[in-house]
């Protein structure tokens, strides 16, 4: 594992102190230079107190292992996606270890400005495993709003979530309830936080982080910052043994069972909607000034 900067930071002849405020997990890449630089711009500029966690790439699998953990989820995972799961369970160890909650970010996430403020008033809150501040674009079912405390900001309770995991704040608590919910299976780092029925989930209005691949449909962004951490990938299109479909046909049950019992505890208390991104332009206006041949 790799420990980028914590605290006071040495670049050139320059330091800089990034302020001691709750910790961030960068999942990146080793080799990833262009992102971790401009995750390295875009957190000092924030002043949050970071490291980055060298994301578990598919050479870092033996070929028996990866052959094993494909086949531990609904369907069989590509081998990137195995990858990014490990990474994801990296971090959630590292979480698990320490005493407060910890933000845990992919190296292609953006936060706005107001991201600091809201990380503050969220780790104050009680009751809670897991603060998203993303959106994905996709409709999430809610609980009432309720305020944060920052400007307009509102967090609700998550009943049923679709997709992302490229911002969240992590408790302790929360990150020991992932890794022990799913010890027979390797779901995708989203799905594990959507599906683990114990795990106190809120979600900040309007989100305060958001994908470049998400951003890029309406501001063109360098293909090698769009990329997610991994591709979003299609299921492996072969027909498997009937002893590894049957594996898969039990998780799938499994999954409805959950999925419905999200459904029945939101009913006559929660609502289905889009989560919007701030409306701010400054934190990418920022960004756009400082790396202009990756953000257009």
């Amino acid at each position: 594992m790799a420990i980028a900067a914590f605290g006071l930071l040495q670049i050139g002849a320059e330091q800089f102190l990034v302020h001691q405020t709750l910790g961030t997990l960068v999942i990146s890449m080793a080799s990833s230079a262009d992102r971790r630089a401009l995750q390295l711009f875009q957190l000092q500029r924030l002043g949050l107190t970071f490291e980055f966690v060298d994301a578990t790439t598919t050479a870092d699998v033996p070929a028996p292992e990866m052959a094993h953990l494909q086949r531990r989820w609904a369907r069989r995972l590509r081998d990137t996606e195995v990858a990014c799961a490990l990474s994801h369970r990296r971090a959630w160890e590292i979480v698990s270890r320490s005493s407060d909650p910890m933000l845990i970010i992919e190296d292609d996430a953006i936060l706005a400005t107001d991201t600091p403020a809201i990380l503050q008033a969220a780790a104050a809150l009680k009751n809670v495993d897991c603060v998203n501040l993303e959106t994905f674009g996709a409709k999430k079912t809610l609980g009432r709003r309720a305020p944060l405390g920052v400007g307009d900001y509102t967090i609700a309770r998550i009943f049923r979530d679709s997709a992302g995991a490229a911002a969240y704040l992590l408790w302790p608590e929360g990150a020991r309830k992932l890794l022990s919910s799913f010890k027979t299976m390797l779901p995708l780092a989203d799905a594990a936080v959507n599906l683990t029925l114990d795990l106190r989930k809120v979600q900040v209005e309007p989100a305060c982080a958001i994908q470049t691949s998400i951003l890029s449909k309406t501001n063109p962004i360098s293909h090698s910052i769009r990329r997610s951490m991994i591709a979003r990938t299609r299921p492996i299109e072969t027909r498997p043994p009937f002893a590894e479909w049957l594996g898969y046909k039990s998780r799938r049950l499994q999954i409805s069972m959950i999925l419905t019992f999200q459904i029945l505890c939101g009913l006559g208390r929660s609502s289905r909607r889009e989560v919007k991104y701030v409306d701010s332009t400054e934190a990418l206006d920022v960004l756009k000034g400082a790396f202009p041949d990756m953000i257009a």
